[in-house]
Order: structure tokens, then C-alpha cells, then sequence
């Protein structure tokens, strides 16, 4: 009995063994729930984090000179505004269509996928972007796009730039600056009389003949009114050269010619006019003022290196280091952005804020000017791309 016993014992040690052993060597299948594995008194399997990479936003910082994978460089330039120069007026809710010139300045082709992107100011009713045709390096193309004047009169600018399919931005910032003027007050119309009511003749009801009585008719006197002309007086002109020119570069260094630009030690450069208006009376209206290049010549170059050229007025009185003035700089009165553009007495007329300058100035009897490539203070290539002109200031008034 004892032996059976122990025999039976041992039966049952051996099954229980079986059974934890069975238990402690099983695997857990991936799909299963935690709720079975806590059901059979296994710990629940922890999940598995998810992550997800994050891809850098396509750059919008401007880029002069970007690298294509190919090897070659995708850079563009501005070269003119063929429609809309600078403060154009518009009529509020007026269409327009603006056209740039650009310059494929790299060495890359332009390729199709390339577009012109808003990206900054007033969007004036366009589009996000618009299509860009494709460009051999060197050459130039023009691209236009839709717009709209805003309803509110004021200065509205709109900044494009050139960007790749790939969310890359490259090359010159082009833009549009518009004016909408406020409205004009209007005068009412006079008011009309009315018309005069004739009063029948009375109807005789006498049947005889009335006594004639004959009336001498005495012609009243009448003085003759003197007739008064008044002429308008005609226009004058008078064309100013400098009294005085200087210019002043980034280290402070001042010199008496009015050249812009930079140097060969990478230093910016700026002009500065002054123009004695004393000969025009402090009463007359001025109408048209243009700045004119009688001559000029290059060092390097200054309009593909550094940009556009633009004047300001500015009344810096006696020249010193404190009146050079780093770009960029807004409010010029007059832009001139190629060695064409020179010439062009389009380009030459100073705008509504730069005649209402020189009209401000009479008093003074001086009227002075800043001239300065706006773009870039310097490239860096230890060149000197400067322009030196010589320039006349035409105005034209009414005395």
C-alpha cells in the first residue's frame, strides 16, 4: 500500500511538470490581443511607437547662385519692366497686366516645371504662380501675369521670384508697385430754373377803334463792358548741373565725384547731388522733373553684379560718413535698372514723390539727391563694379 502510494504521487509530480513546462515554453503569437494574454496570465506586449519622418519645407530664402544636381547653376537677373513702371496709377478694381524682362544669368537651362511664385506684399488679385518658358543661359524671356488694382487708394507693391518644381527659390526678387489714388470730390451740377410761364394777352371786348398816339422811342445808353484776357503763362525749363557732387563709401571714406557702386576692397559706394534751384521763382508749379546722364562709363559690372540703380532725395546738407545709407532701402524717385535704361527719358522722370520733393526744395533753394545700386552692397569678388556719370537735372515749371 505505501509503495502504491508514492508510485501514484509520482504520476501526478511528473504531469504537473508536464504542464509548466508546456506553459513556460509557449509563444506568444504577435495577433493576439492583450486582453487573451492577461486572460492566460501572460504580460501584455508593448506596442510598437510609429514615427514618421519630417521633411524640410522647400527653402524660401532667396538664393543668387543655386547648384542644379546636374553640376550647372540656376540664377536669373532682371533686366527691365516691359509694362507698369513704378507707381503707375490705377483706378481702384482696375486690370492690368504686368511684364518683367529676366535673364537666365546661370548656367542651367530653364526647364519645363519652372515657375514665377508670389512671395511677398500684396498678391493684387493674381495667381500663386505662373508658368515660365524654358530659357537658354544667357538669353532673355519676358513674363507677365494678370492683376487686379486693390479698392482702397494707397501704394500697394507685389514681389515675385522664380522658383524650381522642387520648392527651391532662386535668383533677383522682382516686383510691381502700383498707386491708387483716392477718388476726386465731385461738384454738383447747378440747379436748373424753371422755365418761364407766359401770361396770356388780356382779350379785348371793346368793339371801337382806340386813339393812336404816337411814341418817340428813345434807344437806352449802353457802356461797353472792357474785355479781359487772361493768358495762361507758358511753360519754363530750366536744365541744372550740379554745384556740388561727393560720394561716400561703407567705411566712411568721402570723395568729391558722385560714383555708385562698390570698390575693389568689396566696400559700398553712393553718390550724392546737390542742384541749386535758387533760379526758379518759390511760387512756380513744378510739372515734369527728369534726371538726366549726360555721360557715363563702367568699372566691372555694377547693373548685373548689384542690381538696379535708384535715386532719393535726401537733405543730407554737408556731406559726412553718417549719410551713406546700406540697402535695401524703399522710396526711390527715380530707378534705372540696365545702361539702356540711361538714356530712356522714361526712365529719367522722376515720379510724383520725387517732383514733390524738388517742389518742397524751392524754399530752401537746394535740392539734393542720393544715388545708390540698391540690391547689393557688394559682391565680394574683390572687383570694383561702379558706375560714373555725369548727370543734369531738367525741370520744367510753371512761373
Amino acid at each position: 500500500m505505501h509503495k502504491n502510494h508514492l508510485w501514484r504521487l509520482s504520476i501526478i509530480g511528473l504531469l504537473v511538470l508536464s504542464a509548466l513546462a508546456c506553459n513556460l515554453g509557449r509563444a506568444v503569437a504577435p495577433t493576439e490581443t492583450p486582453e487573451a494574454l492577461i486572460e492566460e496570465g501572460l504580460p501584455p506586449v508593448p506596442p510598437v511607437e510609429e514615427t514618421t519622418a519630417t521633411l524640410p519645407a522647400p527653402t524660401d530664402t532667396p538664393a543668387a547662385d543655386v547648384s542644379d544636381p546636374g553640376g550647372c547653376t540656376l540664377n536669373s537677373r532682371y533686366i527691365a519692366d516691359v509694362t507698369v513702371p513704378d507707381d503707375t496709377e490705377f483706378a481702384p478694381g482696375a486690370t492690368f497686366h504686368k511684364v518683367w524682362r529676366v535673364r537666365n544669368s546661370g548656367t542651367c537651362t530653364w526647364e519645363a516645371g519652372l515657375q514665377l511664385h508670389f512671395v511677398s506684399g500684396e498678391s493684387l488679385g493674381g495667381p500663386a504662380a505662373v508658368n515660365v518658358p524654358a530659357v537658354a543661359p544667357g538669353a532673355n524671356t519676358d513674363i507677365g501675369v494678370d492683376l487686379v488694382a486693390p479698392a482702397t487708394p494707397g501704394t500697394y507693391r507685389s514681389t515675385w521670384q522664380l522658383q524650381t518644381a522642387e520648392g527651391v527659390r532662386f535668383g533677383n526678387q522682382i516686383y510691381v508697385q502700383i498707386i491708387v489714388p483716392a477718388a476726386a470730390t465731385n461738384t454738383p451740377e447747378p440747379t436748373e430754373l424753371p422755365a418761364a410761364t407766359s401770361t396770356p394777352a388780356a382779350t379785348s371786348t371793346s368793339t371801337a377803334f382806340p386813339t393812336i398816339i404816337p411814341i418817340t422811342l428813345i434807344p437806352p445808353t449802353i457802356t461797353p463792358l472792357p474785355f479781359i484776357i487772361t493768358a495762361t503763362p507758358a511753360e519754363s525749363t530750366s536744365n541744372l548741373t550740379p554745384s556740388s557732387t561727393g560720394q561716400v563709401d561703407s567705411g566712411g571714406s568721402i570723395h568729391s565725384p558722385s560714383n555708385a557702386g562698390d570698390t575693389s576692397n568689396n566696400l559700398g559706394l553712393q553718390g550724392f547731388l546737390t542742384f541749386d534751384v535758387s533760379g526758379i521763382p518759390d511760387t512756380a508749379t513744378i510739372t515734369s522733373v527728369k534726371l538726366k546722364f549726360v555721360s557715363w562709363d563702367t568699372l566691372g559690372d555694377p547693373f548685373g553684379s548689384l542690381g538696379c540703380l535708384r535715386a532719393y532725395h535726401q537733405n543730407y546738407g554737408g556731406l559726412d560718413a553718417g549719410d551713406y545709407t546700406p540697402p535695401p532701402v524703399t522710396g526711390s524717385i527715380a530707378r534705372f535698372c540696365s545702361e539702356a535704361d540711361l538714356s530712356d527719358t522714361t526712365a529719367q522722370t522722376l515720379n510724383s514723390g520725387g517732383v514733390s520733393a524738388l517742389q518742397s526744395s524751392l524754399a530752401g533753394n537746394q535740392f539734393q539727391i542720393r544715388l545708390q545700386l540698391n540690391e547689393q552692397e557688394t559682391n565680394g569678388n574683390n572687383t570694383a563694379d561702379t558706375l560714373r556719370p555725369t548727370l543734369q537735372l531738367e525741370v520744367t515749371y510753371h512761373p
